[in-house]
């Protein structure tokens, strides 16, 4: 049996006329940084600590409100192509403004991932503007720029949501000091970004093969050696958390980035196949789709570097599959050692909330396509892809004063990272509570 749009339609109607609310909730997000020794108000008992922003009891509202003279159906074999229009959504939830004694972090983990300057790690005084630094904020707009082409292209649309489905964990690595010393790389990951750059706009080689760096090795190795070291940091400071999971599929999504570049364009540590922006979106374009799988013993043995006579140095493979010199190992095995350290002095410091109050956005022009397979009698979702207009999160600040509000205002407006990750969730969940409304409609409206 078929149907058309319209039975489609007043089945939908009457099945939410009939609930309470269509809202669908998110999980609360972590404490995103927004800031490191930020002057603090005298009540709070410390001179200088870090902020954050964390987000809860956030609901998405309005999604059974239709355009109904924009919304289509099609029949296309055993599968139901249904295109929707929404009107009337909103986002709205609670924040909270958190205040705590931390390390110094040297890295924007909320913004875009680079190293923060002198001024803006040192404590800011009330009234002091913090200099933006132009070069990176050129890069960062590039960045977005080749974040929108690669939207445009199908295997690029693919290769962004996989990788943000792990951007929070990312996000926390990347708030452990240690990680941010070894991250920066005494200088020569910003003169990689900036060749990066370079290369980008002059249509040049991304990895020079000829370059070596200060540390005396390539942008392959360099790359190479970073990675290592997020994935090894991903799966410990997860390893006593109750979502453990997470942070090993992190770990894994990581790894198998690198498995597919060495696969299909030759590049790893030791081998360089120089490339342009252009050869890279051809390799993502020409890209089959899947991605290698990969056991927890393989995993074990491609980042294991903690006994140099056996993990995985130059002169050995006996365990690992992935060599490193005895430097590159004893960087390692130095950054695990701090890291594990430093994860149990985060477990031990409590924040507190300084500034707490609500926030929303107006979700509006969300467009939806959601197909459906049949089965003989069986209907079952096969893919929903989601159209989020841009909005703004509108927070209600009124109450806040003093250097932290100034700080969190600052920060707030360039917090393009976090806004990206809320971007991101709110679009997941649409797509998953309108598969599921969607499939019920429609087999109630067949029965």
């Amino acid at each position: 049996m078929t149907i058309d749009i319209n039975a489609f339609l007043s089945t939908w109607q009457q099945i939410w006329a009939e609930q309470t609310n269509d809202n669908v909730t998110l999980k609360d997000t972590p404490a995103y940084l927004l800031g490191r020794t930020v002057e603090m108000p005298p009540t709070v008992g410390y001179e200088t600590g870090a902020l954050s922003f964390r987000l809860t009891q956030m609901e998405i509202c309005g999604i059974s409100n239709l355009v109904a003279n924009r919304c289509s159906l099609e029949n296309i074999g055993d599968r139901i192509r249904i295109n929707l229009e929404l009107e009337g959504v909103t986002f709205q939830g609670s924040y909270a403004l958190e205040v705590k004694p931390d390390p110094i972090v040297e890295i924007d983990s909320a913004g875009n991932l680079m190293e923060l300057s002198a001024e803006t790690r040192r404590p800011v005084v009330a009234g002091k503007s913090v200099d933006e630094d132009e070069e990176k904020e050129a890069w960062l707009e590039q960045a977005r720029e080749e974040r929108e082409q690669l939207k445009s292209k199908t295997n690029g649309q693919q290769l962004l949501d996989m990788y943000d489905e792990h951007n929070e964990v990312y996000d926390e690595v990347f708030q452990y000091s240690n990680f941010g010393t070894i991250w920066k790389n005494n200088g020569v990951t910003k003169e990689m970004s900036r060749d990066t750059s370079n290369a980008l706009k002059n249509d040049q080689f991304v990895n020079d093969p000829n370059k070596e760096y200060s540390n005396s090795k390539t942008y392959n190795r360099n790359a190479f050696v970073l990675k290592i070291a997020l994935v090894r940091t991903c799966r410990d400071i997860g390893e006593d958390k109750p979502d453990r999971g997470k942070y090993e599929n992190a770990a894994e999504a990581a790894m198998n980035f690198e498995s597919v570049i060495d696969l299909e364009t030759g590049n790893n540590k030791d081998q360089i196949e120089p490339m342009t922006s252009e050869d890279i979106y051809t390799a993502i374009e020409a890209h089959r789709g899947d991605m290698p799988t990969m056991s927890e013993q393989e995993m074990i043995r491609r980042i294991e570097f903690d006994y140099p006579d056996q993990g995985g140095t130059e002169e050995s493979d006996e365990i690992s599959t992935v060599k490193f010199n005895e430097e590159e190992c004893e960087q390692l095995r130095h950054l695990r050692s701090a890291i594990l350290k430093e994860r149990v002095e985060k477990a031990s410091i409590v924040g507190r909330s300084l500034f707490s109050g609500n926030c929303q956005a107006n979700l509006e022009g969300i467009k939806a396509t959601v197909e459906l397979t049949r089965e003989g009698e069986e209907i079952s979702s096969l893919s929903t892809q989601i159209e989020l207009p841009t909005f703004e999160l509108e927070i209600d600040d009124s109450q806040w004063s003093g250097e932290v509000a100034r700080i969190a205002q600052q920060r707030l407006e360039q917090m393009y990272f976090t806004h990206n990750l809320l971007y991101n969730a709110i679009a997941a969940r649409l797509e998953e509570a309108l598969a599921e409304a969607v499939t019920d409609s429609y087999r109630q409206a067949i029965a």
